[in-house]
């Protein structure tokens, strides 16, 4: 026995918080990949990735904490080293099969049991990571503030979003190549500038319907009263699914055992536990396919505003 108490433990923890570099890097669509390619090359492929991960998070000196499937979390003393690590990461997936998306926040992080790191900056880190699309690297301002000219150069202000828990909104920022700077900043410039056109994403099911904009970023589907739209669908799980509002775009991302089909009209899409973008209108079919169970299925339609498109 050292003679501690939990509390002692919890007041020990707090004060050896450190200032960190926190970097989440995700493999994007890695069930997609492993339909495609089948599991063993998939797994292979997936193996490879996070190898390379790993091995730019330690030429840049940082700590890979822990790796989750088809996730790395990782720590660095300083913004700039988790930039470099970020952008190596980057480069080695483009052009490959698997893309990777990263979230990066500098802030405190308590050590905890095995070397793992908690507190509001991890949580933001990872909130950031999950904001971004495949090939993207994300940072708060708070990070970019703190990187050398030479790095910051690199970074262009994409949004200013609230995210869960954070009362003030927070300013998120795009690494972008210094080659593909010009290319990027038009993209990132069309994507903020054609959002407001889109001024909510209508949900129907039967008789009812659910509206989501700014003002109401968020729907849970599924078969549980207390949802937003209640679908009685033979395979739709209690709370099934979620559609809310990102950054101008519409995701919606499964929470359940049979899965979530979404359909466009012409391309079908099966998510498990992940998410995807809504285009313009078409179906999400809740745990089957919408010709295999009419009862599950959900109409989607983004409403356009009445300017020029």
């Amino acid at each position: 026995m050292n003679g501690h108490s939990e509390e002692d433990t919890r007041i020990l923890q707090v004060a050896t918080a450190q200032q960190v570099a926190i970097v989440f890097a995700d493999i994007c669509e890695s069930t997609r990949v492993y339909e495609s390619a089948g599991d063993s090359a998939a797994y292979a492929l997936n193996e490879r990735s996070l190898e390379v991960m790993r091995k730019a998070t330690e030429h840049a000196g940082g700590t890979v904490i822990r790796t989750q499937g088809d996730g790395m979390l990782c720590t660095f003393p300083k913004a700039a080293a988790a930039f470099t690590a970020a952008s190596e990461m980057q480069s080695a997936h483009r052009g490959e099969t698997l893309r990777i998306k990263i979230g990066m926040h500098f802030g405190p992080a308590l050590s905890g049991i095995g070397g793992d790191v908690y507190g509001d900056a991890v949580n933001l880190a990872a909130r950031i990571c999950s904001l971004a699309r495949a090939g993207e690297t994300l940072l708060t301002e708070q990070t970019a503030t703190l990187l050398p000219p030479l790095y910051r150069r690199c970074t262009r202000l994409l949004d200013t979003t609230t995210l869960k828990g954070k009362k003030d909104p927070v300013n998120i920022y795009l690494m972008v190549d210094e080659g593909d700077s010009q290319a990027t900043m038009f993209e990132t410039v069309a994507r903020t500038q054609a959002a407001p056109k889109t001024v909510a994403l209508e949900l129907r099911y039967g008789s009812e319907a659910v509206k989501l904009d700014e003002s109401r970023p968020k729907a849970v589907l599924g078969r549980e009263f207390g949802c937003d739209l209640v679908v009685n669908g033979a395979y739709a799980a209690r709370r099934h699914a979620t559609v809310e509002v990102r950054r101008g775009r519409y995701v919606v991302t499964d929470q359940s055992t049979n899965g979530t089909y979404v359909s466009d009209g012409k391309n079908s899409k099966f998510l498990k536990r992940e998410s995807a973008d809504l285009g313009p209108s078409g179906t999400i079919g809740l745990g089957a396919q919408p010709e295999n169970d009419a009862s599950g299925v959900v109409q989607f339609e983004q409403i356009q505003s009445g300017g020029a498109a």
